[in-house]
């Protein structure tokens, strides 16, 4: 398996995944299973931005307060007050010559009895002369649905009045595109009383609906009822602001000429409220009124010009007159609020824009896709859980970011997508590759160490590709106990097997030290790499490293042996540097996972010519090119092994123990290279001087017979200074 293959792989995964928690997500959304959520994360970014956020300077609202209650008791009584109360307000308000007023309550009843028939009051008559007079009021009606049964519904369930619909219909009033073929969800309808609504400037519809967790958020702007559309109140006295010609109602905007309005799925508009408005008491209106009747211009409490050409809403905040709705930004907001936050959303064009379906769940598919490539694509539990939080962060702050410019996007779906899709990639690859790692694990335990072993299962992959077979440049490493034949001919079994196994148990120490993996053990010899499974760019150096080391952890292994009444041991240690084939190698029943190549038997060549050197250690020239700078290599010979045309050199690593000490070896290794050059330019008298000057070892005494040899009966013409082995 390539890497392109491995890719492929971890992609139709993460796709396959991404599409099935998508799909998963979409089904629970549909049982409205996270709508609660959905609603807790909208009003809290409500809140964030609009808690403070002002209305525009256009919108007022006179608010019917505990205080205006209080304040009207001793003139008008308990609530509801006298009607001639509001006509009072109006000749206040129309002083200052306000663009419209609207009133949110409901005037739909004789104040006198409940019977429309009745002769009018002189409060009831009083409003309707003062809504007339202003040429500015607007009231409110309301459409209703009653079920089936329901009595009133049987005795409410009349035609409106067709001089009220030819007032008032928006058919009589624009071109509306598409011709409307929804039927009403009404049934039933409460007018302004008789008089009144044809007194107004507009009437419009304030029926609203909260959603199931009985907030607030969203308002009708367009009531079917029969075959006439009305306008809500907030879009009532705006209308009359733009004086549209045509009017296109689609499912997710409504359109007024040029002015696109957006609409949620429901097809109504997102309330985007705002929390500071210029609101003024009723009461203090009512004072400011008593104030100039009384002649007192220069003090009065609220001036009539504050609301020239402004659009006033007229509602309750007070308790006892029940219009206190839960809202995103407070348990308690008066009803009026709703209305004007409509109206200056509609003027000022500051909508909240929800974005469709399809954009919805394709940011949903896309998180699925990342978190499920982060599960199975990344290496560590730490770092898969750190992407999920950072993607979930990074959607979390774009979707703030996108709700501060008006666009309103669904964050609980695309969420619950990519943490389904991370768990599910991050589920299936526990069962899998876990089982994949406990076999890589099982295998390599055996012949690497710890260290390695947790790097080689974190990457398995690369071992489970191993099996058939990959290049690499390793440094390889044989060594072997000398004499060993003849010694365990001189031993019981049981000597033999307790001194193997000392010898190995330390030598396996050093070697997992060094982060070797342990290849095999051949009897008495043990095989060992590095550069596989894990990619070691130091690999030659610490196969030097590890081998001096076993020198040294061998005169412990004699210490203990010569304790137990066996004679000390030595050892030899080749080592090659160069490019092998990595493998599983065996049969389905067995496994190896090994090196194979000429490079890992020049290796086993170079261990045999320990004892033929006199040099513990012997390493090639490729070997030597990568340790030179730590380690003084003595040049041993250029030797040529067998089935081999091409002589390589040889070099034995000298070990020092301090800064003086490697010095002197570097001073043995430049004379023996100059050594070695003279014996190759045939100068056997110079060479044979230049050996005997060092100090005595098996090397020197092998050149110095050589060269005495040779002066006696020279090579032949073709001599290239290479000894060829004649034997493997």
């Amino acid at each position: 398996m390539n890497l392109t293959r491995a890719h492929v792989i971890t992609t139709l995964w993460s796709t396959a995944l991404a599409v099935s928690s998508v799909l998963l997500i979409g089904a629970i959304t549909a049982l409205d299973v996270l709508q609660p959520l959905e609603w807790m994360s909208y009003d809290a970014r409500l809140r964030l931005f609009n808690a403070d956020k002002p209305a525009p300077p256009e919108i007022a609202v006179i608010l019917i307060d505990e205080a205006s209650l209080q304040y009207l008791n001793h003139d008008a009584g308990r609530w509801p007050w006298p009607r001639s109360v509001h006509a009072d307000l109006l000749d206040f308000l129309m002083r200052g010559k306000p663009r419209a007023v609207v009133f949110d309550m409901l005037f739909v009843e004789n104040q006198r009895d409940l019977d429309r028939s009745a002769a009018l009051t002189d409060h009831d008559q009083r409003l309707i002369d003062s809504t007339r007079q202003t040429g500015f009021t607007y009231h409110a009606l309301q459409f209703l649905t009653h079920p089936p049964d329901d009595a009133h519904a049987r005795v409410s369930q009349v035609q409106l009045p067709i001089d009220f619909i030819q007032r008032w219909s928006l058919q009589q009033q624009l071109q509306i595109e598409p011709a409307l073929t929804a039927a009403s969800t009404y049934n039933a309808a409460e007018l302004p009383i008789n008089g009144l609504w044809q007194a107004a400037q507009g009437v419009g519809a304030v029926r609203a609906e909260p959603d199931r967790d009985g907030r607030y958020r969203r308002m009708q702007l367009l009531h079917l009822y029969g075959n006439d559309l009305f306008p809500s109140l907030a879009m009532a006295p705006v209308l009359d602001t733009w004086r549209p010609t045509t009017l296109r109602w689609q499912a997710a905007s409504l359109t007024l000429d040029a002015r696109r309005i957006p609409l949620d799925h429901a097809g109504q508009l997102l309330i985007n409220q705002y929390g500071k408005f210029n609101a003024y008491s009723y009461s203090g209106l009512i004072a400011a009124l008593k104030q100039l009747d009384a002649g007192d211009v220069e003090h009065l409490l609220v001036k009539p010009d504050e609301f020239t050409d402004r659009i006033v809403f007229i509602g309750a905040d007070a308790v006892g007159v029940q219009d206190l709705k839960a809202t995103p930004l407070s348990a308690k907001t008066a009803g009026v609020y709703l209305q004007a936050s409509v109206t200056g959303n509609l003027l000022s064009g500051d909508f909240l824009r929800p974005l469709s379906g399809t954009i919805t769940w394709s940011i949903s598919l896309i998180l699925a896709l990342l978190g499920a490539w982060a599960a199975l694509a990344l290496r560590h539990v730490s770092v898969k859980l750190a992407l999920l939080f950072v993607l979930l962060l990074l959607f979390g702050l774009g979707a703030l970011l996108a709700f501060r410019y008006g666009v309103v996007v669904d964050m609980l779906a695309p969420m619950a997508s990519a943490f389904c899709a991370w768990f599910a990639a991050f589920s299936f690859l526990f069962f899998t590759e876990g089982k994949d790692k406990r076999r890589v694990r099982r295998v390599l335990a055996q012949y690497v160490s710890p260290a390695v072993l947790a790097e080689v299962v974190d990457k398995y992959e690369n071992y489970l590709e191993a099996e058939v077979g990959l290049r690499a440049n390793i440094s390889v490493l044989f060594s072997d106990i000398r004499n060993f034949t003849s010694m365990s001919e001189t031993l019981s079994p049981e000597k033999v097997v307790e001194m193997l196994n000392v010898y190995f148990s330390a030598m396996t120490d050093v070697l997992f030290a060094h982060h070797a993996t342990i290849d095999k053990f051949i009897g008495d010899a043990i095989m060992a790499f590095w550069g596989a499974p894990v990619r070691d760019e130091q690999h030659a150096l610490h196969a030097v490293r590890a081998a001096l080391d076993m020198l040294q952890a061998l005169q412990t292994v004699n210490t203990g042996l010569t304790a137990r009444g066996i004679a000390p041991i030595s050892i030899g240690i080749g080592i090659n540097t160069g490019e092998a084939v990595l493998g599983n190698i065996g049969s389905e029943k067995k496994l190896a996972y090994t090196a194979i190549g000429d490079n890992v038997n020049l290796a086993a060549r170079l261990e045999g010519l320990t004892k033929t050197y006199g040099c513990p250690v012997l390493v090639t020239e490729n070997t030597r090119t990568h340790v030179q700078a730590e380690f003084p290599c003595r040049l041993v010979d250029s030797v040529r092994v067998k089935g081999k045309t091409h002589a390589i050199r040889v070099y034995a690593p000298l070990p020092f123990a301090n800064a003086e000490a490697s010095a002197t070896a570097r001073l043995v290794c430049e004379a023996t290279a100059h050594g070695f050059e003279l014996y190759q330019q045939r100068r056997w008298l110079e060479a044979r001087a230049v050996y005997e000057s060092l100090p005595a070892d098996r090397l020197c005494e092998l050149f110095i017979a050589r060269c005495h040899a040779y002066e006696l009966t020279p090579p032949a013409a073709d001599w290239d200074g290479a000894y060829t082995l004649s034997s493997k």
